[in-house]
């Protein structure tokens, strides 16, 4: 089996905004080349996601009316609490995509699995100043891991509420069907 990927670049005239027809319409080669359950990110508000999409939301979708999709990912997003032919959608929001494999050090992974965030072991290090010398002219002694005196100096903090890298929001759809508005 060949893919074959369609270069797709909107085009605004005068820079209007694209009206939902004009990005349902545009969207139409790209989405018909995509696979059910195909996800990619998108870069226009949610109310103008096309019509054999949905959004990565966490949504619980009506196994009736969304049958090709459920025919792809079941209840795998599911949290207990559906309906009887409910089943949902993955929820990515806030979370950073990483690719399955590859370099990741954590070999025990699986798809669809979450993983909670996580510093790298590291040290910091500080100055151990006695008598007159450093800081002031204060004395004082630090921890260690194994213990000792605790009347240790704090390093001082910095950074903000969270540890993230550079990054831009975008919005990730699924190919939910063929047909706008479910199968």
């Amino acid at each position: 089996m060949t893919a074959t990927f369609v270069n797709y670049e909107p085009r605004i005239p005068n820079n209007a905004p694209l009206t939902y027809l004009q990005v349902d319409n545009n969207f139409k080669n790209v989405s018909m080349q995509m696979p059910i359950g195909g996800v990619i990110d998108y870069h226009m508000p949610s109310d103008q996601i096309p019509s054999t999409f949905v959004e990565c939301d966490g949504a619980e979708l009506d196994s009736t009316v969304y049958t090709e999709l459920f025919g792809v990912i079941g209840t795998t997003y599911n949290s207990g609490d559906e309906g009887a032919n409910g089943f949902r959608v993955p929820d990515t929001r806030g979370y950073f995509i990483r690719h399955l494999g590859g370099v990741d050090p954590d070999s025990e992974r699986t798809l669809t699995s979450v993983q909670s965030d996580l510093f790298s072991e590291h040290n910091h290090k500080s100055l151990k100043a006695e008598g007159g010398g450093g800081l002031s002219g204060s004395s004082f002694n630090y921890l260690t891991n194994g213990g000792g005196d605790s009347s240790g100096k704090d390093i001082a903090s910095t950074g903000g509420e969270e540890t993230r890298p550079i990054n831009m929001p975008v919005i990730r759809i699924m190919k939910a069907s063929t047909l706008a508005g479910g199968s």
